[in-house]
């Protein structure tokens, strides 16, 4: 498990954060759907959203908005 995704489990037990699976969500569904962390308040939603999709097994994929892509960040 990279870094980064243990810092962000970290981060989400010491804030509090529980993970609550549905019943209806088993694997096959989640492979096949489309899901969003909203609304975007700060940047912090995106490590409860990396840790919470990481503790369901879940391979993610994210955007980043323009304003990441300049320098010095990218």
């Amino acid at each position: 498990m990279p870094v980064f995704v243990k810092f962000c489990r970290f981060i989400f037990k010491i804030k509090g954060w529980k993970l609550v699976r549905s019943e209806a969500a088993d694997s096959e569904t989640l492979s096949r759907c489309v899901m969003i962390a909203a609304p975007h308040t700060t940047n912090w939603d995106a490590i409860y959203t990396i840790a919470c999709f990481d503790m369901m097994g879940i391979n993610w994929r994210f955007t980043l908005k323009k304003e990441w892509l300049k320098p010095p960040f990218g």
